[in-house]
Order: C-alpha cells, then sequence, then structure tokens
C-alpha cells in the first residue's frame, strides 16, 4: 500500500533506505572517506583539511559531507564527502590536506572499504552509520 506521501507525488515507491555513498556510481561525482581526528566536528575538521592545501589544486566544483561515517574493524571512523566539477583537483586537494594533517583517507572499491595504504575491508564487516 502506497503512503500518503507517494500518493501525492503520483503513486511511484519512495525509497526509505540510504545508500552507502561510493558504493553506487554517480556520474560526474566521486566520493572519499577521511578519518575522524576526534578533536572537532567533521565539518570544521573537514574545511582545516582543505584550507591546509596551498595553493589549491581544484579550480572549480564543490564537495558535500555526506552524513554516513564508516569503521573498519580494526580502525576509527571515516566520514564520507562528494565531490564534482574539477574531480581531479579536488582529490588532490583532499589527499594532500588529510595527508598533511596525519588523516586517513579511503573509498570504496565494489564492495569494499579500501584505505590509502592499500589495507582493503569487506563493507559488510564494517560499522556504518547515518547523521
Amino acid at each position: 500500500m502506497a503512503s500518503y506521501t507517494e500518493k501525492v507525488l503520483g503513486g511511484g515507491r519512495i525509497e526509505t533506505e540510504r545508500k552507502i555513498p561510493g558504493s553506487i556510481e554517480v556520474e560526474g561525482v566521486e566520493f572519499r572517506y577521511v578519518s575522524d581526528g576526534g578533536q572537532d566536528s567533521f565539518p570544521e575538521l573537514f574545511n582545516k583539511v582543505l584550507r591546509s592545501v596551498v595553493p589549491r589544486r581544484a579550480k572549480s566544483g564543490g564537495v558535500l559531507v555526506q552524513g554516513c561515517k564508516i569503521r573498519p574493524p580494526d580502525g576509527a571512523f571515516f566520514h564520507g564527502v562528494s565531490y564534482h566539477g574539477d574531480i581531479d583537483g579536488l582529490r588532490q586537494d583532499i589527499e594532500q590536506g588529510a595527508q598533511a594533517m596525519s588523516l586517513q583517507t579511503a573509498k570504496i572499491v565494489a564492495d569494499k572499504f579500501v584505505l590509502r595504504d592499500g589495507t582493503a575491508h569487506a563493507l559488510t564487516e564494517c560499522q556504518v552509520e547515518f547523521y
């Protein structure tokens, strides 16, 4: 049976289950995960990551905190971000800024959570939280 909202919007099914950012390919968007430094809120920490890169490589585009964090079985939480526009420049800025702040980065490849150092964990072994 369709919910009231589904009926108002034309009877189509509304998906309520969130997908892990990066687990599904989105054209023109790339996803990275940055380890939680444990000191600031993640948006504040991520702003510091980007501000630590001078000069910035990215010439255009934007970055969005995804509201998802993943903890591999043997580590700390990583927070998801997505970016679009100058994908290569933004990827380099995120990687360089994280490294400058001694933070790890990771990405999702198929069904694995892969850290920058090459360590990989099945997503099913990781704790995933949405906020």
